[in-house]
């Protein structure tokens, strides 16, 4: 009897995480759609502790500057969030299959801090990006990345 109930609180067991990011599972397009969306909501509400709730402890995240562990991709978006305090991010298109989720995205913020050297211009800069993730146990634990840097840093520098 007592296998029998800890094999069904195994089975229906939720993670820590599942309040913030909806846990997805190989299969169904509609689950990577939601957690896309919850990843997205963390990257846009200025907060890097929600991370923990969708990265896995090993996370990696290569992006055209260079490849980033968890810790060093907090800073950068801790970086990223001072610079961008109104940062939002919007999932354009999803596209999964199996442990991979492909995400087409956008995003908009204002320019009212110090990044990578450049002071605070007051300009409105949005852009575009892909991502695939790799997911394992309802946590992202690798990204490659490619946004338009260029454009980008274009955008926030002095009119």
């Amino acid at each position: 009897m007592t296998s029998l109930i800890l094999a069904t609180l195994a089975l229906t067991a939720t993670p820590a995480h599942a309040e913030i990011s909806p846990c997805y599972n190989p299969g169904s397009g509609e689950k990577a759609e939601a957690f896309m969306e919850a990843y997205l909501a963390t990257h846009s509400d200025g907060d890097t502790t929600d991370f923990v709730d969708v990265f896995a402890p090993g996370y990696v995240n290569h992006n055209p500057l260079m490849d980033v562990d968890y810790a060093n991709y907090v800073g950068l978006m801790t970086l990223m969030f001072n610079a961008f305090p109104d940062l939002t991010y919007q999932v354009e298109q999803v596209v999964a299959q199996g442990d991979t989720i492909a995400l087409y995205y956008s995003w908009t913020g204002t320019h009212r801090g110090d990044f990578m050297g450049y002071g605070a211009t007051g300009n409105v800069v949005y852009g575009q990006g892909m991502e695939i993730h790799l997911v394992e146990d309802c946590e992202i634990v690798e990204t490659w990345n490619m946004a338009d840097l260029n454009g980008f840093f274009l955008q926030i520098q002095t009119p």
